[in-house]
Formats: structure tokens, C-alpha cells, sequence
């Protein structure tokens, strides 16, 4: 089977075969001629078939995440009418997602289940997604079968099914971003030349900047492909007024996205006294090689983590028998510009978040990737959706990056959520001026279920700490400072919870080795700890303790431990060589960030 392929300008190319000359030129060769078969059964229906099934699979793998709690509670206090803020009374941006978080105070202000309102949202972000990315593949597909073949290499993969239902703002980003590229990116005609398109371009780009800031890379990288794809069209004509006629449209798309853009930049430097957010502070620092060697291993460990390697022959195939066809070229080059914008930032710690509003434009070559049909089709596409489900357990061996399911469990109601409505519980005071002040660097569950207030250890909210807490000694994405023990003293933090990780409970304990805290609160050095500071058991997880750090006295603690009958300990300071009781975990943390505690 051969094709023949239009360029930007429309003209056409000699036909170029869709696969390796050893392949069958039978049209049940490939998996996008069965597929186009199977939908005209359907009527034409099998995209909505289609959408319709992953949406049904995205709900029944639907997940919470610790950071969509951060955005939960802004939310709150915005609906309570405290103002977007996270702490009522001090204004700080230790957000990057504002229309999200402004949609959310919906629920919070109706009194509507916030979670369940983030993820039937996200879901409807998700069909709209997947609905925009199919219409999307006509940019680069020649046939609708492939079309076909490409909507359900996305709707296959789990990464893009788990997060249109995170509570996060991911899936309208990217929903967002692909009405952007719709909008502007070449069809057989090239770009568009009318001007209504490039406007309403403008518009969606700046709702995508106001609902996760780095979405200006893809929006302004998308709006470049189309200049120059349409410059590169009239490269054999009068070359100048193409380039005059696309600096005017891309200019018209500027001037719409800043106008909409603005008033919230001037309420912003009002209202908080900056632009720039604090969680851009907070991450900002670490060392650019350290950056864009975990960007680069957390792109290896996605692909790799897809089977990307038992593709390798069908890619050199492709390669071959494909090499002069250019329409792919923006969807190759959106993803390696947005990849290397991963690199820059250093990647996340997430299950490949960042990678979704990319996954579409990687489905586009994918379908063209796996689309010949041979002896070993069956076994491969069986393997892929194999490795595919296995994310929602676990993605990657290679790097230290939360699988789903594990950002899922640390926020169950039995969880983190749990544990912050039980500290409301056990805290609860007439007065909340009295209510002691935690401090974690897992923030968003047990502040929101909690509802005190919490000081983020790791200064996502905390400028102070975002500006001058101490360097972590190893990177890790989001988390490259600490607070100090002055900045929490400071801060009249009364208990420090840290990373919230579980541990048995020890019946023969008499004090706790200051190494068995580096886990509870890395980098620092826990020998200068206040010398009245002691560690109390508080009940997690059923039959685990969590060792929190009690570094001022408060009496609404003291009145619940005397209540619940939490013991507490003295800490030992002496670093006289003596294993902690998890020499695991503490080398695990002191590897992911340092520490500073009896080292010499």
C-alpha cells in the first residue's frame, strides 16, 4: 500500500510506502485499515465508542494526589472569603494553576464535595482532550483509519487515563493546548490565514497560561510552527509578504493573550506584591546539571517504562520507508521542545505529569509506528497494553518517581486526609490562636483536612524558606530547600511532622536516636534541635505511629497527650555510631536530599 502525501503548500509528492519493503501490500496489513473497517460497521462511530470506554476506564482508575489538596484549600479560604491564600491573614502565590483554583472554590462555596467536583471536572477536561487530539490527528494522519489508530494509542495510555482524574489542573491544560494547536497548526491548505483564528488562538493560549504557567513553551512553540510552516509554503514564491502577513496573525494571537492576561498580572502584583510565584522561588536554585540529568533520566524512564525498546525495529523500519515525509514534523517538535522544557525544570517527581500534554502528539507517531501488521503484531500490542496497565502500580524502576497508586494511598481517608481531620479533632479550641502550628513537607492532605495551620517545610507557601532555607544536598525535583530549625521557631511552629512516614511502634523504646528523625525532616542538623524537643507518637495508620517533633511546648498538646495517652521520648544527640532502627530508610532519604546530622 502506497500513499501520496501532500506538503504545506498542497502540492504532491511521489508516494511513499507506508511500510518496509518486506511488508504485504494487502490493505489487512495494517491496523488502521481494520480499524477503518470496523468503524464503517459502526456508522462512524468508533471514536465516540472510543472516548467513551477510556472514559469509562479513567473514572475506574481515578486517583487523589497530596498536591491537588494545596489547590483544595486556596480554594477554601477564597470561598470562605479569607482571599486566595493558604493561611488566612498572609498572602503568598504558593500556586501556579489560578483559573483552576478559582474554579474549584465552586464546590468549596456550594458546599459540594471539592474532590469529587476536581475529578468530574478533570474528566470533563479529559473528553474534551481526547476529543480535540482525534480532530487534532488530521494534521498529520493521511487516512482516517490511522486516525482511528491514533486516538486509541492515547486512549491506551494510563499516564493520560489516571490524570483526568487527579484533582489536578493537567487534563484542562492540555485540553487547552490542543484547542491551541488545532487552532493554528498546518493543514493541507498550511497555516491559517485568517485572523479570527489566530484571536481566538490568543484567547485559549492565555486560559491555558492562567491554568498552569508553563504552558506558554507549547503555546508560543505552536504558534512559531505555524509561522514558519506557513513562511516554508511560499518558499518558492515572493517569500517577504508571507513573513510580513504571519508576524501580523502571530501578533493579533500576542495582543488577544495579553489583554486577557493582564488584569490578572496587575491584581497579582497588587494583591501578593509580585508576579512571580512563590513555588517558582521554592524550586528555583538547583544546579542546571543536576536538572538536566534528572530530566533526561525521567525521559528515558517513560519511554523505556512504555516499551518504547520492543519498537525499535518498527521505528528503523519507519525510518526507512518514511523519510521524506514531513507531517509529522510539528508533532515531533512540539514533543521535543516541550521535552527539553522538561530538562530545563528538571522533571517531577509525580508519575510522569509532566509528560501528558505531550502524550497526544506521541500517539500521532506511535500509530504510524505500530500500523503494519505482522506475524508478531498480537503478541507486541498485547505487551504494550500489558505495560501500559502496570502504571497504575508502579511506573518506573529507574528513578525515584511516585507511581499512581502510591500518590493515591498516602491521601485515603485512612491516610493523610485522615490523619489532618484527626489532628482537627484531637487540636480542637474554642480559640485557634491556640491551636498548635504543625509544619510538614507533605502539604496538601493533612493541611486541608486539618484546616490549622501549617507551615510547608520544603517553602512552597513559606517565602521566607523558599528564599533562604537550606539547600537540600541532592536534587529532587520540587524539593531543593528546607526549612531550617530557626525558620520554624520563627514560624512558632509547635510540631513538626516532616515527610509523615509511618513507623512501628517499639514497646521497649526509651528515647530516639536524633538519626532516626533525618527521615521526618532531612537536610538539616537535628543535633541543634531545642533542648527541650522530644518526639511524641501520634497513632497513624491503625497500628503505625507517626514520630512528629515537638519543638515548643503547646498546652493544647499537652492537654491530648494526656488525653489519647501518647508516649513521648527524649531525643539522643550522641551520633556514637549506633544503627537507627531503619538504616534503610534514613540511607534512602539521606540519598534523595542529605542530611547534615552527624556528619563530621
Amino acid at each position: 500500500m502506497s500513499t501520496t502525501v501532500r506538503t504545506q503548500s498542497g502540492t504532491a509528492t511521489p508516494p511513499v510506502a507506508d511500510s518496509a519493503p518486506s511488508r504485504t501490500d494487502d490493505a489487512s496489513a495494517t491496523l488502521s485499515a481494520r480499524l477503518e473497517r470496523v468503524d464503517r460497521r459502526l456508522n462512524g462511530r468508533l471514536p465516540l465508542w472510543t472516548i467513551l470506554v477510556a472514559t469509562i476506564v479513567a473514572w475506574l482508575v481515578r486517583f487523589d494526589q497530596d498536591d491537588a489538596f494545596i489547590t483544595y484549600r486556596f480554594a477554601r479560604n477564597l470561598a470562605r472569603g479569607d482571599g486566595l491564600v493558604f493561611v488566612p491573614g498572609q498572602r503568598v502565590e504558593g500556586y501556579t494553576n489560578f483559573l483552576w483554583t478559582v474554579l474549584l472554590s465552586i464546590p468549596e462555596r456550594l458546599g459540594v464535595p471539592v474532590v469529587g467536583f476536581g475529578q468530574v471536572l478533570g474528566l470533563c477536561s479529559f473528553v474534551v482532550a481526547l476529543a480535540l487530539a482525534h480532530r487534532l490527528s488530521a494534521r498529520f494522519l493521511d487516512t482516517r483509519g490511522r486516525r482511528l489508530l491514533a486516538l486509541v494509542v492515547l486512549c491506551a495510555n494510563m499516564t493520560f487515563l489516571a490524570y483526568a482524574t487527579s484533582g489536578m489542573e493537567t487534563m484542562l491544560q492540555t485540553a487547552l493546548i490542543l484547542g491551541v494547536a488545532n487552532l493554528l497548526l498546518p493543514t493541507d491548505g498550511g497555516a491559517p490565514r485568517r485572523w479570527a483564528p489566530w484571536a481566538a488562538a490568543g484567547l485559549l493560549g492565555a486560559l491555558a497560561l492562567l491554568t498552569r504557567l508553563d504552558s506558554a513553551v507549547l503555546v508560543v512553540a505552536i504558534a512559531g510552527v505555524a509561522v514558519v510552516s506557513a513562511v516554508w509554503a511560499e518558499r518558492d514564491r515572493s517569500i517577504r509578504p508571507a513573513i510580513v502577513g504571519m508576524t501580523g496573525r502571530a501578533a493579533v494571537a500576542g495582543l488577544v493573550g495579553l489583554a486577557t492576561l493582564a488584569p490578572w498580572l496587575i491584581w497579582k502584583l497588587d494583591y501578593y506584591g509580585t508576579v512571580t510565584p512563590n513555588t517558582y522561588v521554592a524550586k528555583a536554585g538547583a544546579p542546571i546539571t543536576a536538572r538536566l540529568l534528572y530530566g533526561g533520566v525521567y525521559l528515558a524512564a517513560f519511554f523505556l517504562s512504555y516499551g518504547v525498546f520492543l519498537l525499535l525495529p518498527r521505528l528503523r523500519d519507519t525510518w526507512r520507508a518514511r523519510r521524506s515525509l514531513g507531517a509529522l514534523a510539528p508533532a515531533v517538535a512540539l514533543s521535543v521542545i516541550w521535552c527539553g522544557y522538561i530538562c530545563w525544570v528538571g522533571a517531577d517527581f509525580m508519575e510522569f505529569r509532566f509528560m501528558v500534554p505531550i502524550i497526544p502528539f506521541l500517539a500521532v507517531v506511535g500509530a504510524v509506528v505500530i500500523d503494519p501488521v505482522t506475524k508478531w503484531s498480537r503478541l507486541l500490542i498485547a505487551s504494550l497494553l500489558l505495560i501500559s496497565a502496570f502504571h497504575r502500580i508502579a511506573p518506573s524502576p529507574v528513578i525515584p518517581v511516585n507511581s499512581i497508586s502510591a500518590l493515591d494511598e498516602a491521601v485515603r481517608p485512612d491516610a493523610q486526609l485522615g490523619l489532618g481531620h484527626d489532628l482537627a479533632r484531637w487540636f480542637a479550641t474554642s480559640d485557634p490562636q491556640e491551636s498548635p502550628v504543625i509544619a510538614t513537607s507533605t502539604l496538601g492532605a493533612i493541611s486541608y483536612g486539618s484546616d490549622l495551620h501549617v507551615v510547608d517545610m520544603i517553602g512552597l507557601t513559606e517565602p521566607d524558606i523558599a528564599k533562604h532555607g537550606l539547600p537540600a544536598a541532592h536534587y529532587y525535583p520540587g524539593h531543593v530547600k528546607m526549612a531550617t530549625i530557626r525558620q520554624l521557631l520563627d514560624a512558632r511552629v509547635d510540631l513538626v511532622f516532616g515527610t509523615a512516614l509511618p513507623a512501628r511502634p517499639d514497646p521497649d523504646r526509651r528515647t530516639y536516636d536524633v538519626r532516626e528523625l533525618i527521615p521526618t525532616w532531612p537536610v538539616v542538623d537535628l543535633t541543634k534541635l531545642p533542648p527541650d524537643a522530644r518526639v511524641i507518637e501520634i497513632p497513624y495508620l491503625g497500628d503505625r505511629v507517626l514520630p512528629a517533633i515537638e519543638i515548643r511546648r503547646n498546652p493544647v498538646v499537652d492537654a491530648a497527650i494526656q488525653r489519647e495517652g501518647w508516649r513521648t521520648f527524649g531525643i539522643d544527640r550522641g551520633c556514637r555510631g549506633e544503627g537507627p532502627a531503619d538504616e534503610l530508610l534514613v540511607r534512602i532519604v539521606s540519598f534523595t536530599n542529605g542530611t547534615r546530622t552527624c556528619r563530621r
